[in-house]
C-alpha cells in the first residue's frame, strides 16, 4: 500500500515538473521566440509512464470506451500516416508519432493519477490536497504571459488549458483566486474564443456551486466574491490600458473581420479537400498538411484540420469520441449519485473540444491536447473509483 501511494506521489511530481518545463518552454516561443523539443521530451516520458501502466495493469479498459476509441483514433491515423511518416526525419517522426498518441498517453497518465482510497472524502468527493501541485505550471504561465510587454493572444492557450487543473485539489480559496488571475490574462489576451470559453466556465463554476449550496449559502456568497473581484481586476486592467479595453471591445463589435480570417481559410482547405483525389479524401493529405499545402497556417479549426490532414475515416473516429464523451455526460445527468463535480468538468472539456477547438486549432498542438485528455482522464478514473466506492 505504501508503494502504491508513494508510486501516485512520485507520478505526480513527475507531471507537474513536466507540464511546467513545457509550458515555460511554450511561453519562451511566445515571449523570446525560442523553439525547443521539450515539449517532444516531455510526451516521450509520458508515452513512457503509459506504456509501464498498460503493464502492470493499471489500466481498466474493460469500461473505459473513451479510451479505447482514443487508441483506435491513434493507431488508425499512425496507420494511415505511416507512408508519410517514413520519409520524415528521425525528430519528425518522433513528433508526428507523440501528437497523434497524445489522446490516449493524456487520458492514461490522468487515470494513474487518482488513487481510490486517497482521493475520496467520507462524503464520497474527490479530495486530495496533493493536487494542488498543479498550480505550480498555471502560475509560472501566468508569470510569463505577463512579463510580455507586448501580449502574444496565442499563448493565452498555455494558460486557459491548464487552469482546469487546479480543481482537483478542491481548495476553494485557490479556485477562486486563478479564477480571477486567469480570467485578467483572458482578456488582455483579446482572443475572442478565449474570453467566450471563460465565460461559459465561469457559468459552469455558478451552477456547480448553486447545486452544491441547498444548504450551504457560503458558496454563493463566494462566487459573488468572485465575482466581485474579477470586476475590479478589469476594470483596473482598463484603467491602465485603455489601448487593450478597446481592442477587446473591438474585437466583439467589428463584423468586418470575419472571424480574423477564419471564413477564407474554411473555404480554402474545404475547396482543397472536395478537389483532392479519392485516396486523399479518405486517408488524408499527411500531419500538418493544412499549413503546409493550402493557407500557410493551421485550418482554425479542428475538424477541417483532422479532415484535411489524416481524412475522413479518422474525421468520423474523432467525431464519434466527442459523442462518447458528450454521451458521457448525459449519463452524469440522469445518474443518482453525487456527480455535481464530475458534470462541472465534463462541460470545461466540451467546451475546449466544441467551442474552443473548432474555433482555432487544438489539435495540431501534440501538448495543448494531452493537457484536455490528462483531465478528461482524471475525470474518467474519478468516476469509476466513485461507482466502486458505492458498491
Amino acid at each position: 500500500m505504501r508503494i502504491e501511494k508513494l508510486f501516485r506521489f512520485v507520478l505526480l511530481v513527475i507531471v507537474v515538473l513536466l507540464l511546467t518545463s513545457t509550458s515555460v518552454a511554450l511561453m519562451s516561443f511566445y515571449l523570446f521566440e525560442e523553439s525547443s523539443n521539450v515539449s517532444s521530451y516531455a510526451l516521450l516520458v509520458f508515452l513512457i509512464i503509459a506504456l509501464v501502466g498498460l503493464v502492470l495493469r493499471k489500466i481498466n479498459l474493460k469500461n473505459n470506451s473513451i479510451l479505447i476509441i482514443a487508441f483506435i483514433f491513434s493507431v488508425v491515423t499512425l496507420l494511415l500516416q505511416l507512408d508519410d511518416i517514413v520519409e520524415e526525419s528521425l525528430v519528425n517522426k518522433v513528433h508526428i508519432i507523440l501528437s497523434v498518441l497524445a489522446m490516449p498517453i493524456g487520458l492514461i497518465v490522468g487515470e494513474l493519477l487518482i488513487n481510490e482510497k486517497r482521493c475520496f472524502n467520507s462524503n464520497h468527493e474527490v479530495s486530495d490536497k496533493r493536487f494542488s501541485l498543479f498550480v505550480v505550471p498555471i502560475i509560472a504561465s501566468l508569470y510569463m504571459f505577463n512579463s510580455m510587454e507586448i501580449k502574444s493572444p496565442d499563448s493565452i492557450f498555455i494558460i486557459l488549458l491548464l487552469f482546469p487543473l487546479i480543481f482537483f485539489c478542491r481548495i476553494q480559496w485557490l479556485e477562486l483566486a486563478m479564477f480571477v488571475f486567469v480570467g485578467i490574462s483572458c482578456l488582455q489576451s483579446a482572443k475572442r474564443s478565449v474570453i467566450i470559453v471563460y465565460g461559459l466556465m465561469l457559468l459552469f463554476y455558478f451552477v456547480y456551486l448553486r447545486m452544491r449550496s441547498k444548504k450551504n449559502k457560503f458558496r454563493m456568497i463566494t462566487f459573488f466574491i468572485l465575482a466581485l473581484s474579477f470586476a475590479i481586476g478589469a476594470r483596473y486592467m482598463a484603467k491602465d490600458n485603455n489601448d487593450v479595453a478597446e481592442h477587446v471591445i473591438d474585437r466583439f463589435t467589428d463584423d468586418e473581420t470575419g472571424g480574423s480570417g477564419r471564413e477564407g481559410i474554411y473555404e480554402q482547405v474545404w475547396s482543397r479537400y472536395q478537389s483532392s483525389s479519392l485516396d486523399e479524401i479518405l486517408f488524408g493529405h499527411g500531419y500538418d498538411a493544412v499549413k503546409e499545402q493550402v493557407s500557410g497556417i493551421s485550418a482554425h479549426n479542428d475538424f477541417l484540420e483532422i479532415l484535411y490532414d489524416y481524412g475522413l475515416i479518422s474525421a468520423l473516429i474523432y467525431c464519434f469520441l466527442l459523442l462518447k464523451i458528450i454521451s458521457l455526460y448525459i449519463k452524469l445527468l440522469r445518474s443518482r449519485f453525487n456527480v455535481f463535480f464530475e458534470r462541472f468538468l465534463i462541460k470545461i472539456i466540451l467546451s475546449f473540444l466544441l467551442v474552443l477547438s473548432m474555433l482555432n486549432c487544438i489539435v495540431t498542438s501534440a501538448f495543448y491536447v494531452f493537457v484536455i485528455y490528462l483531465e478528461l482522464g482524471l475525470t474518467i478514473s474519478i468516476l469509476q473509483k466513485k461507482v466502486k466506492v458505492h458498491r
